[in-house]
């Protein structure tokens, strides 16, 4: 006959006995249970998290029982279509008319055998067929094993979006589902084992062809396969990916793109702390080659640790912005960092990181952050109006709160800056950009070519042009840039010359055994201990230079003192009897331009 339930909003459900036996332990037959449309929902508010006005559910099934010594000993169940649906109420659905989805499972058999053992059971199934709303179907095969020291259950396969797509249904915290629907997992797992005993729980899986999105401090990435173990509070995964990119989201410029990822992680928890362990880490790109290993260490009551070992070889200094930390480094920082590093090769790169991982950079001491990089045939772009440094090789390094680039050897308009200190003692507060380097002796037409291509053009720049310098000079070059507030720089360097030639241009005047030291700040230039030969005649000089409103003013001042066998020789025959003694002059010239 029929059934009727309580509590079921539907009671199709339809009974036949055959069971024969003259004591309850006696009894054995055939029971047979038919349900069609049976809406199971009043039942499944305990077990659900949405409420049940918000959930229908549809079963239908027909099961046989055999019943053996008054116990049913085999169960066997073909499934109908049984549908259950949802409305989509989170706040993750922010569409006015509310989604409705659905979940159906059709075609299959389960077949539930007794045990020997009090309490235990095996299950099988057919392939059994699960769609989610009008989405492809999905292929699983259950199996299930219960005795009295376990329990373990073997799933063929299921595909991963299934897990935030249902996670309404079973997860009532918001941030939770939401984290699973940012995550938008998808991909396949295969081969799903599970095991639980009174004292452990051990789980067994493969998976392929999957991807993430970035979540709640989760990156996402692409193509991902690899196995994973779970036994006594520690996971392992060995996993490995191709042709895809890791996406921080904000916390770098764009994803990073990689031909192949693999990695090792192993995670050990207890009820008030945890351990990752990411070992083996090989990423390989057009980019760079990076290997290394991480640690995050989560203790309870203390701070959460982070130590990173990683060394990249073959890295591309034009994509290096691609890898800054944007949530640490500064907009002003990035953005010079990106003109400054034209080109170039990272021949190889060294990264470590240790201590607590919310004082990163270690701006405090408390911990250590180091980046040391050996930059190959790079172009360095010091300042937006200077010209770069070519054919560059360099050591840079970041260490916790500071950036300090050393030239092995390199060109700035022909002149050798090996040696140069590109610096930023403090990259949280001023970011106040130094570089020194000392001028090697040079041709001193290098010195004034790179003036003429400076923002020194119209005061030093002037001023070599107008003085003509021939001979090798020596010197030194300061520029102090704030990064975030560049109207402020300040370049300034001192020329020294040896025994230089001197071709003044106005008036046009050659001098010989030139001596002494030009000093620049910006628009303004002065000399020291300037001295030089006119004519073989000796002479000492004063310049001062400074950029008025409209023109640059330079300031010579001229002081000889000769002998008379030294200035005769230049006065004519006929004057001569009239001048006699030691000559001393004084003099200025000033040069508009």
């Amino acid at each position: 006959g029929n059934i009727i339930v309580d509590e079921l909003s539907s009671n199709n459900l339809a009974l036949k006995i055959d069971i024969n036996g003259q004591t309850v332990d006696e009894l054995k037959g055939m029971m047979y249970v038919e349900a069609n449309h049976l809406d199971i929902t009043p039942w499944l508010d305990s077990v659900l998290a949405i409420d049940d006005d918000k959930t229908k559910a549809d079963i239908g099934f027909s099961a046989w029982f055999k019943v053996q010594q008054g116990a049913i000993e085999r169960l066997q169940i073909a499934l109908h279509d049984n549908l259950i649906t949802w409305q989509d109420n989170s706040q993750i659905n922010t569409q006015v008319n509310k989604l409705t989805h659905s979940l159906t499972l059709s075609s299959g058999q389960l077949l539930l055998v007794k045990g020997k053992e009090p309490a235990s059971f095996k299950l099988y199934s057919t392939p059994m067929l699960l769609q989610y709303d009008q989405q492809d179907v999905q292929e699983m095969i259950v199996q299930m094993n219960k005795t009295a020291e376990d329990f373990s259950v073997y799933l063929s396969s299921f595909g991963l979006a299934l897990i935030s797509q249902v996670s309404p249904l079973f997860i009532a915290s918001e941030n939770t589902r939401e984290l699973l629907s940012n995550l938008d997992m998808n991909g396949q797992v295969n081969d799903l084992y599970f095991k639980k005993t009174a004292n452990d729980i051990q789980a067994l899986a493969s998976f392929s062809n999957t991807s993430t999105k970035y979540s709640q401090g989760i990156p996402g990435i692409d193509n991902l396969a690899g196995t994973l173990s779970l036994t006594q509070q520690n996971l392992h995964i060995d996993f490995a990916a191709e042709q895809g990119a890791l996406d921080f989201n904000h916390h770098f410029i764009a994803p990073i793109l990689y031909q192949s990822l693999a990695a090792k992680v192993d995670l050990s928890f207890s009820d008030n702390s945890w351990q990752l362990f990411v070992n083996d880490i090989a990423l390989n790109s057009d980019e760079l080659n990076l290997q290394g290993d991480l640690v995050i260490d989560s203790p309870k009551d203390s701070p959460m640790t982070m130590s990173l070992l990683a060394n990249i070889l073959d890295g591309d200094a034009s994509k290096a912005g691609h890898y800054y930390p944007l949530t640490t480094m500064s907009t002003d920082l990035v953005n010079y960092l990106n003109d400054a590093l034209v080109d170039g090769k990272i021949k190889q790169a060294q990264v470590l990181v240790n201590g607590p991982l919310a004082n990163f950079p270690f701006a405090d001491n408390s911990g250590i952050f180091v980046v040391n990089a050996e930059l190959e045939d790079a172009t360095f772009k010091f300042s937006h109006d200077w010209p770069a440094i070519e054919k560059f090789s360099a050591n840079l390094n970041f260490t916790n709160n500071s950036m300090l680039i050393t030239g092995r050897s390199g060109e700035l308009v022909g002149l050798d800056v090996s040696g140069v200190q590109a610096a930023i003692d403090d990259l949280g507060v001023g970011q106040t950009l130094t570089v020194d380097t000392l001028i090697k002796p040079s041709p001193a037409t290098h010195v004034a070519s790179l003036m003429e291509q400076s923002p020194l053009k119209n005061s030093v720049g002037s001023v070599l042009q107008q003085l003509q310098i021939g001979g090798d000079i020596e010197g030194e070059f300061h520029l102090n840039l704030p990064l975030n507030a560049a109207e402020k720089v300040v370049a300034s360097g001192l020329i020294n010359f040896a025994n230089n030639s001197v071709a003044l241009q106005t008036p046009r005047m050659n001098f010989e055994q030139v001596n002494g030291q030009l000093a620049f700040e910006n628009d303004k230039i002065s000399t020291k201990n300037l001295s030089l030969n006119w004519q073989n005649l000796p002479l000492t000089l004063k310049i001062n230079g400074n950029d008025k409103s409209d023109y640059f003013d330079t300031h010579i001042v001229l002081n000889a003192d000769w002998k008379k066998e030294h200035w005769q020789p230049h006065v004519s025959a006929d004057l001569q009897k009239y001048l006699d003694g030691q000559l001393k002059w004084q003099g200025d010239l000033s040069l508009y331009q």
